[in-house]
């Protein structure tokens, strides 16, 4: 069914996997729309509650695809613009996706390829990946990433990434809050699955959902809106037959 990316599912648990690894993974348009074809696909699918997303070969991914961007460069500007647009389509399809999204990193991390990582809900990685926003580097700026880093790691943090470009290492992606934990090689598919298995059998879809959603918008409201949204969304949750059953479980304990 695609070209650029493998879907499977095991035990509720679907997997993305970036299956250009002769190009190290480098997102180009038609990586792009599959990715966002898959995500639609995995929204409509009860089946599935937790997606983890990874990469064939030994690189993440590298990044944008640069012979591609080269040709866009050459077109109009609203050519330019279509094609940035499509990138942050994507961030935001797995930001504000109701399904709980896992990034499994088992190699060097680049540009839009790292800001894949980032959007998701939870990022794990071997200790011996290295990461970057690198556009600055070759007179690029990493605008598109920029809004998800600011709310997930701050300013200061972010303008540290992003104007100076430099690799960092795992262990420094952990100190920056980019990742969540460091697991060995021999190890990363097995815990990562474990972790998303765990959430799947003990937490209840809709909760997931509904927390996922109340972190994104939260940071939308000043203080009165923002308590009486969180207020909105407890109502709509306890009314839920999650929590009806989940109450009548405890109590019944």
């Amino acid at each position: 069914m695609y070209q650029t990316i493998e879907c499977t599912i095991k035990e509720r648990v679907g997997y993305i996997t970036l299956n250009r690894s002769e190009n190290g993974n480098a997102l180009n348009e038609l990586l792009i729309a599959e990715l966002k074809h898959a995500i639609l696909l995995a929204e409509q699918t009860p089946e599935v509650k937790i997606l983890i997303l990874n990469a064939k070969g030994n690189v993440f991914s590298e990044g944008i695809d640069m012979n591609e961007l080269k040709k866009v460069q050459n077109e109009s500007l609203e050519r330019n613009f279509e094609y940035f647009v499509e990138i942050g389509e994507l961030y935001k399809m797995i930001y504000r996706a109701s399904k709980i999204y896992i990034a499994q990193i088992e190699g060097n991390a680049f540009s839009i390829g790292l800001g894949l990582a980032n959007v998701c809900d939870f990022a794990f990685s071997v200790p011996e990946a290295q990461f970057a926003f690198n556009e600055v580097k070759i007179g690029l700026v990493p605008s598109v990433i920029s809004y998800f880093l600011l709310r997930k790691i701050g300013e200061m943090r972010t303008k540290e990434l992003l104007l100076a470009g430099n690799t960092i290492s795992a262990q420094q992606a952990i100190d920056y809050q980019l990742l969540n934990k460091l697991v060995p090689k021999n190890e990363i598919q097995q815990y990562v699955f474990d972790f998303a298995t765990q959430l799947a059998q003990q937490n209840s879809d809709s909760a997931l959902a509904l927390s996922k959603k109340l972190i994104a918008d939260m940071q939308l409201f000043p203080i009165d809106e923002g308590v009486a949204f969180s207020a909105k969304m407890s109502a709509y949750n306890s009314a839920s037959e999650d929590a009806k059953l989940g109450v009548a479980k405890f109590l019944n304990q």
